[in-house]
């Protein structure tokens, strides 16, 4: 960004306040506007993701409680991707055309204000959906990785894994709610009871569950042997 501009942006808020006049602010916000490099800023788009950054889709979306809802949310990811990226691919060769177009109807008519403005806005819009394509690249890039390390997943064992999953996340849920709570919420408690659960609260901040646990589930949650007398619990 040049220096003038830097300038005007430290200078501009500081002194706006002083003139009460209209025109005067309005000539300071079309130049605040103008005199910036905007080609220069827009490069700079391209040093941050507008989507996901790597970090959050290798430890959110791509890191859930089984492979098999790792493997689901990958897969949801990268068929919103790979659609945007159709899109955005079908939008850039349509301005480019329309590019080629306008440059050949200029040859004819170098001054005409109408294909100038046109020329300038499609050219503005290409670069967005440039800046759009490069970032659902390395989206999708990220998303391959994570599918390499993960086995093939069939609609059988997805099905089969959910129990596991949902145990695990609604136990997960009722521990997070006694920390920060001190007790577990009622909608917790009423979606244990759904998949066969039960649980209480107890005074130093663990809990008793009671129910029919998944192997893989004790597995997962490092939850120590559950004891084998049943007590009532009131909600």
């Amino acid at each position: 960004m040049p220096a003038l501009s830097r300038l005007f942006i430290i200078i501009y808020p500081k002194i706006r306040h002083i003139s009460s006049f209209y025109l005067i602010d309005k000539i300071f916000m079309i130049y605040y506007i103008t005199v910036m490099d905007i080609k220069d800023i827009k490069k700079q788009f391209r040093n941050v993701p507008f989507g996901n950054s790597q970090f959050q889709i290798n430890n959110f979306i791509g890191n859930d409680i089984t492979p098999e809802r790792t493997y689901r949310n990958v897969m949801l990811q990268l068929n919103q991707k790979l659609n945007a990226l159709q899109e955005c691919s079908f939008r850039r060769r349509r301005k480019e055309l329309d590019i080629k177009n306008i440059k050949d109807k200029l040859k004819s008519d170098p001054e005409n204000p109408r294909l100038l403005i046109d020329l300038e806005e499609n050219t503005y819009h290409l670069e967005n959906e440039i800046k759009l394509i490069e970032d659902a690249e390395i989206e999708i890039q990220t998303y391959l990785k994570i599918l390499d390390s993960l086995p093939e997943i069939t609609r059988e064992q997805f099905e089969n894994s959910e129990k596991t999953y949902w145990q695990c996340r609604l136990i997960r849920d009722a521990q997070r709610e006694i920390q920060s709570m001190g007790r577990i919420d009622r909608g917790t408690l009423q979606a244990l009871e759904q998949i066969g659960l039960k649980a209480a609260a107890l005074p130093d901040g663990k809990m008793n569950i009671f129910g029919a646990l998944d192997d893989d589930v004790k597995k997962l949650m490092e939850l120590k042997p559950l004891e084998e007398e049943k007590k009532e619990i009131t909600q």
